[in-house]
């Protein structure tokens, strides 16, 4: 069917395109009648199969493709399926409006409508009981409001907040620590696993930050955990002026990266340079492959660059303080040094998304602008 027969069908009632254009608009902004939605339900996976679907582009604002929009029926009902196919968008809201005429999708008191909302959904599945014959022909206006994701706001000041949670009541998270750090994102001298710490779970890359740490490989034991940011962290280190520094070495994934002093940067340079820069003797044990040249680079680099680092999201890693404690309670100095991974802390990274209506079908307007939508047959 021709946008120019769909014009004709629409007669006295629609002028121009742009009296349409305005119409729709208007049918964005309306929520749907209690009446018009109580039989209707919304899933968020088809389950239907489609012998014949149809599927048009789903568009946002102002001209962006950033999935589909598929339309098909059963004998129970009518499915209508929005798909974000682009990276960083989501749909916060689908509704779909259907009649028998083309005016009726434009205007109030349509045969049927369904709204509903979602959080940062990218399938949804809109599913409106059958109330016509098959065989008959409908018009569906699917829309949306969609939301891109254009960044993060990053902030440290409730990380300690975060940490007390994670650590619960007493202050304390379960510890385990194993040597060479080869289970994380990177490679380290040592990895933390976190146990019974809530969001903190799992397996970070961590350093030591004494060098006569004795550690007990493979067991677990209990840890005051405390942010290298925290005013709390400035006892617990030799040169805590330099924490900022350490924070930015352990953000540059310098491991395997080619050094101008020959070789490539290993998880010892990196623990050499931590240990420079926190003021604390440094050992060979447990240091693998490392080269004093390339850990001066590294030291180097950190005072060039570093002053007043403070990691950002998405990628950001923050460094944490670990100090074991004895059977009493008591600090042991066996003090460790984990990364953790910034955005897998709550209230630390929030998300910062721009809104925009979007509509998807497989044809256009008159005049080829504005909305979408479906000229359907029932099968």
């Amino acid at each position: 069917m021709t946008i120019a027969f769909l014009f004709n069908r629409v007669g006295k009632s629609f002028r121009i395109a742009g009296m349409v254009f305005g119409a729709m608009l208007m049918l964005v902004g309306m929520a749907a009648a209690a009446d018009q939605t109580a039989s209707a339900v919304v899933m968020h996976t088809a389950t239907a199969s489609a012998s014949f679907p149809s599927t048009g582009p789903l568009i946002a604002a102002p001209n962006v493709v950033i999935g589909t929009v598929t339309v098909w029926n059963d004998e129970e009902a009518l499915h209508i399926r929005y798909a974000i196919t682009q990276p960083n968008w989501s749909l916060t809201r689908t509704q779909a409006t259907v009649d028998t005429t083309f005016g009726g999708i434009l205007f109030p008191a349509p045969s049927a409508t369904l709204a509903t909302n979602h959080n940062n959904l990218t399938n949804v599945t809109l599913r409106i009981p059958l109330r016509w014959e098959l065989g008959t022909q409908l018009y569906i206006l699917p829309s949306a409001t969609v939301q891109r994701l254009v960044g993060y706001k990053s902030s440290l000041a409730s990380l300690d907040s975060v940490l007390a949670l994670a650590a619960g009541g007493d202050g304390l998270i379960d510890l385990r620590v194993s040597a060479p750090g080869t289970a994380g994102e990177v490679a380290s001298s040592l990895d933390a696993t976190l146990l019974n710490s809530g969001s903190l779970n799992g397996i970070h890359d961590a350093w030591r930050v004494d060098a006569a740490n004795d550690f007990a490989p493979g067991t677990t034991q209990q840890a005051r955990i405390v942010s290298s940011y925290s005013p709390t962290a400035a006892p617990l280190v030799e040169q805590p002026w330099n924490l900022d520094l350490v924070n930015w070495l352990i953000n540059q994934n310098f491991q395997g990266t080619a050094s101008p002093c020959g070789g490539a940067y290993t998880y010892g340079d990196i623990q050499l340079a931590i240990w420079s820069l926190l003021g604390n003797e440094a050992s060979p044990i447990g240091l693998g492959a490392f080269s004093q040249c390339r850990a001066l680079e590294l030291v180097n680099l950190a005072y060039a660059r570093g002053d007043g680092f403070v990691p950002t999201c998405p990628k950001g890693r923050v460094a944490v303080l670990l100090n074991p404690v004895d059977a009493n309670g008591a600090p042991t100095r066996r003090l460790i040094l984990a990364q953790i991974n910034l955005i897998g802390l709550q209230k630390t990274c929030t998300p910062l998304y721009q809104a925009a209506p979007a509509w998807g079908g497989d044809l256009v307007m008159p005049g080829n602008t504005g909305p979408r939508f479906f000229d359907y047959n029932l099968q």
